[in-house]
């Protein structure tokens, strides 16, 4: 049977593991294809703290544009800045954090501004602490897992160990180089 590591937040594990070698390098990733629009940045630093909600509708949705005013609407969100700033009332969004967690909404790929409307203002003004709370509580469970000793922290650890470990036992039998490379890359990084 393979061997199973759960590791994760990443953006969070890497960032942790960056500042425990003390780089000067600042992190900031991007896993997108799309061209990323950071003016929702300016204008998320105008807003009071937990008071707006980031809904992603993915790539391929069109949206009419609305006032700015009471929401702002970008092709593409540089996500991990948006969902770190003070004022986003939320970590994160999908179906599996509102199943799972109970942490989200799922509008149940109904794309509908009255359904939207709905859900959002149902989050906002009737259960707006309940979410606030459910929140704060999995981002400190997300900082524990990352941190040092933390389980995400000792899965990735152990991770590079095993990969290393076959990276020494292909050695040994002479098929090692793709191994070798990847126990490489893994030990820099």
């Amino acid at each position: 049977m393979p061997k199973t590591y759960t590791i994760g937040p990443l953006h969070e594990l890497l960032k942790t593991k960056l500042s425990n070698i003390n780089t000067q390098e600042s992190y900031q990733s991007s896993n997108s294809l799309w061209e990323v629009d950071r003016s929702c940045i300016t204008w998320l630093d105008t807003q009071p703290p937990q008071s707006v909600i980031y809904i992603s509708f993915g790539s391929v949705t069109e949206l009419k544009e609305g006032p700015k005013q009471r929401g702002y609407i970008v092709k593409w969100a540089p996500q991990e800045e948006v969902l770190a700033h003070k004022a986003v009332d939320q970590q994160v969004n999908s179906r599996f954090v509102r199943e799972a967690w109970k942490l989200g909404l799922d509008m149940k790929d109904v794309c509908d501004r009255g359904v939207v409307e709905n859900m959002v203002n149902d989050l906002m003004e009737d259960r707006r602490d309940e979410f606030v709370r459910s929140t704060a509580r999995m981002a400190e469970l997300a900082r524990k897992s990352v941190s040092e000793g933390g389980s995400s922290s000792c899965n990735l650890d152990r991770l590079i160990e095993d990969i290393r470990k076959m990276s020494v036992q292909a050695n040994d039998n002479g098929q090692g180089s793709f191994l070798q490379e990847i126990g490489t890359a893994v030990t820099r990084s």
